[in-house]
């Protein structure tokens, strides 16, 4: 939108109200995203005109520009997808069962579609539904609470124990979450950002490029249930720290847009829970930008060959590549069927891999949640392994 000494012309004219608003607000040519918020917010008071409108699409189309506005990655793309529109714009759910129209923001935009918008994307207040009527599943009363929890527990860093899979068959997604956590701590550090006011952005990765979503704190809490570790929230849970619970709901955010990977139970785009319902190992690109490879498991692979996957699977892992490992849905026991599992040890020497349920400490039944299992056992299950290629995002 220029320097502070001269602000493009365009903007000023069509509105000097929110270019003196910029100014004031500029640091050696950089907006933080707190300033970004106060810009916008005054904006939408009293709703949106031509000249507020034009105004806005202007400051948008600085940012980051060749002697523009410098701001962080994360507060561009949300700025665009407030000004400039977003597919997930067009319902408004806010925890609700049935999400009501919203629509991209216009010349004519009232006041309360513009603090939606905003609130969607930069306060994390268009929060996912909650019914699982969809799938079948009884709705267990949930509403959404704020959690006082700290983002990690007391290391003070994310680790694969962190991940409580509760009542939604997100598996996938989490083993994968716990996996990066084991390989790569770092990349789920990075992953998400503090706002400095109860908010987070979350980054993901959608066809190779970042893609930004806001969350609060509230995390829909159950009334009248509770696991077997004691935590009452419906789906990711813990009793220690809250970042598994905060990227499950950032992702059922991001499953609202079509151009996003959605969850393969019901394959469509919802600001929802049930949208993000059972998948498989891609979920690690989403969370890494690394492809990743399957392979199947035959029952009938001979030695040398189960022997040369092993090889080239403990190399991997070594490297520090994830591995999750899913099993199809006739399997039984600890395997249980039609499940994703994080790998969280590869013993080249004895064959055995350790492995590790993401129902974790939620689960009071009588199946292991850590326990190790040979390759030669995992191919008799026809088991897939997921293996990562190339290093973790920064």
């Amino acid at each position: 939108m220029g320097s502070l000494s001269t602000p493009p012309q365009a903007a000023k004219l069509a509105n000097p109200g929110i270019e003196t608003d910029v100014v004031k607000d500029l640091q050696n040519g950089s907006l933080s995203y707190s300033a970004d918020l106060s810009i916008l917010e005054d904006a939408a008071k009293g709703g949106m005109t031509a000249s507020k409108f034009s105004a806005l699409r202007t400051f948008a189309s600085e940012l980051n520009t060749p002697g523009g506005i410098s701001v962080s990655p994360y507060v561009q793309q949300i700025t665009d997808d407030v000004i400039f529109g977003n597919s997930a714009n067009a319902t408004w759910n806010g925890g609700a069962a049935t999400a009501t129209p919203l629509g991209n923001l216009t010349a004519a935009s009232t006041q309360s579609q513009a603090n939606d918008l905003i609130g969607e994307w930069f306060l994390g207040t268009n929060l996912p539904s909650l019914n699982l009527a969809q799938l079948g599943q009884e709705n267990l009363n949930p509403t959404y609470k704020p959690s006082t929890l700290p983002l990690y527990g007391p290391s003070g860093a994310p680790t694969y124990q962190d991940v409580n899979q509760g009542y939604l068959g997100d598996c996938y997604f989490l083993s994968s979450l716990g996996e990066v956590a084991l390989q790569d701590p770092s990349a789920i550090e990075n992953m998400i950002s503090s706002n400095g006011n109860g908010t987070y952005g979350v980054r993901f990765f959608v066809n190779g490029q970042p893609d930004y979503v806001t969350v609060n704190s509230q995390l829909p809490a159950m009334r009248g249930y509770e696991w077997a570790n004691g935590s009452q929230l419906e789906f990711a849970n813990g009793t220690t720290d809250d970042w598994v619970a905060l990227v499950e709901k950032a992702y059922a955010q991001l499953n609202a847009q079509t151009n996003a990977p959605h969850g393969m139970e019901l394959d469509s785009a919802s600001d929802s829970y049930a949208g993000i319902t059972a998948g498989d190992g891609s979920a690690l690109t989403l969370v890494t930008d690394q492809s990743e490879t399957p392979t199947t498991l035959s029952p009938g692979a001979s030695a040398s060959s189960l022997g040369s996957i092993l090889t080239n699977l403990a190399s991997s892992f070594s490297a520090g590549e994830e591995v999750l490992m899913s099993t199809p849905w006739w399997s039984s026991g600890n395997l249980v069927g039609d499940h994703m599992f994080m790998v969280t040890g590869v013993n080249a020497a004895t064959g055995a891999l350790t492995i590790q349920n993401p129902w974790n400490t939620a689960y009071s039944g009588s199946i292991s949640m850590k326990f190790t299992e040979t390759i030669q056992q995992l191919a008799a299950n026809n088991c897939t392994l997921w293996v990562t290629t190339g290093h973790p995002a920064a």
